[in-house]
């Protein structure tokens, strides 16, 4: 069993480290010209543990399904207009200058 002054001194230890992550947080999203993402930083205490069960799944599937692959589409989507053809060779060769 902790003694008082030892939860004290833990309790304090922790919320000093949480405000040295946020100031961290708001630091880095001041210098990356985007000051309001700072506002975001208290959601890093949900980030985090949802990271750390990401690892966990991502070490079990290497483990035990290697050759498993979730694929996750990142931006590349059908073209919603139809692709033109390239343009015609030019006239004149290269070398014409």
């Amino acid at each position: 069993m902790l003694r008082p002054e030892n939860l004290t001194a833990l309790a304090v230890v922790f919320l000093l480290s949480e405000c040295v992550t946020y100031a961290v947080a708001a630091l880095a999203a001041h210098r990356a010209g985007r000051p309001r993402l700072a506002l975001w930083a208290p959601l890093l205490q949900i980030y985090f543990p949802l990271a750390t069960i990401a690892v966990w799944r991502a070490l079990w599937q290497v483990l035990h399904r290697p050759f498993h692959w979730e694929k996750t589409r990142h931006g590349i989507f059908a073209p919603s207009t139809p692709l033109r053809s390239p343009p015609p060779p030019s006239p004149r060769r290269a070398s014409d200058g």
